[in-house]
């Protein structure tokens, strides 16, 4: 059965004003949290490197049929099965500038930087383990996607221009690389993919008709970058 998570966190922050107009915020944070509630890996019954004849009894008893023709089954399931860290630091930085008869702009540069790692794995229950040696609720390549799948970095930089009832948002965000594996017979061959860290344009234009109404058009990804392809 399911318990509730657990989490204690600390953060720390200052703002500070280095020139006139311009603003900078650092936060550091640490969050750890017990009993994650999260998916395991697809612990299979049949067609994978590790066969758990306990899955098809299990699936059975839960008076489900499965498919005679299937050449792969297994079952996942919600557990409290890890326990983590995540560490990190934001930082944003706010500056306008005036060009007069041009317009003003606002910059704003934001990044932000975390690590987490897994300090705690529930053990797989015995009834599993004795029935196929090796099984596992959490294999390796299911505790590194945990981890990497997510860009560890992300930076923003965002322009927005104004003029009279005129306006206009440009944002360049750059998010960091992101790697995984991936199974095809859960646990046996591992294929590997990295995608390289990516720039994203986002652009709008805005007109104020009145102090209530605005019309804006514009568009997120603009240049269409799309992810590598997986092997």
């Amino acid at each position: 059965n399911l318990r509730p998570e657990t989490s204690v966190s600390y953060s720390a922050g200052i703002v500070a004003h280095p020139f006139e107009d311009m603003s900078v915020t650092v936060d550091g944070y640490s969050i750890a949290i017990g009993n994650r509630i999260t998916t395991s890996a697809t612990v299979t019954s049949s067609g994978g490197a590790i066969n758990v004849p306990l899955v098809t009894r299990a699936v059975l008893l839960d008076n489900v049929s499965l498919d005679p023709t299937a050449t792969q089954q297994g079952v996942t399931a919600f557990l409290n099965g890890l326990s983590t860290l995540t560490q990190g630091v934001d930082m944003t930085i706010n500056y306008p500038t005036d060009f007069g008869s041009y317009g003003l702009v606002d910059w704003t540069l934001a990044g932000n930087y975390n690590d987490t790692s897994v300090s705690r794995v529930t053990p797989t229950p015995v009834q599993i383990t004795t029935s196929a040696p090796g099984a596992s609720f959490f294999r390796a390549d299911t505790l590194k996607n945990y981890v990497h799948s997510a860009p560890q970095e992300k930076v923003g930089l965002t322009a927005n221009w104004s003029l009279d009832e005129f306006g206009a948002t440009f944002r360049e965000t750059y998010w960091g690389p992101q790697h995984s594996t991936s199974t095809p017979n859960n646990g046996g061959e591992l294929v590997t993919f990295n995608q390289a860290g990516v720039g994203l344009t986002d652009l709008e234009l805005r007109y104020n008709v009145t102090d209530q109404l605005q019309f804006a058009f514009g568009g997120n990804n603009v240049l269409n970058i799309r992810p590598d392809l997986q092997p």
